[in-house]
């Protein structure tokens, strides 16, 4: 699946761009800022963010397939990190991490009663957890 990005290029330019300029540590500070600032308590908010990054850096290092380096400190410097012993996207290692991440917001509903889409749909988020 590609973004609006490999639309208007080419699929190729995504799979570049898309892994160079997206997954570094200066695009997750910067997403982490930019949802920080909406979500209150805002210092805590960005500390969760950067380590969600973090651990979404260290899945693609491990499961994104042999031959997706990670660009960590670009654009500052070219070095990458690259694990040729990757497991592919598609194995059982990705699902198991899907299946306990997606039993985590289900237990997030449940305990705290609220969901990821609470900050741009409180109607619908409402509606889910009601039904939930």
């Amino acid at each position: 699946m590609t973004s609006s990005f490999g639309v208007f290029f080419s699929r190729d330019a995504y799979w570049d761009y898309h892994h160079t300029a997206g997954h570094n540590l200066f695009a997750g500070l910067l997403i982490a800022a930019a949802l920080a600032w909406a979500t209150p308590p805002h210092f805590y908010s960005f500390l969760l963010y950067v380590a969600l990054a973090h651990l979404h850096l260290l899945l693609d290092y491990f499961g994104s397939g042999p031959g997706w380096p990670i660009h960590y400190l670009w654009p500052w410097k070219s070095a990458t990190f690259q694990n040729l012993h990757a497991w592919p996207f598609y194995s059982w290692e990705n699902m198991v991490a899907f299946g306990v991440l997606l039993l985590w917001t289900f237990w997030i509903v449940r305990r705290h009663c609220r969901t990821p889409v609470e900050v741009i749909a409180p109607r619908l988020d409402r509606l889910f957890v009601d039904w939930f």
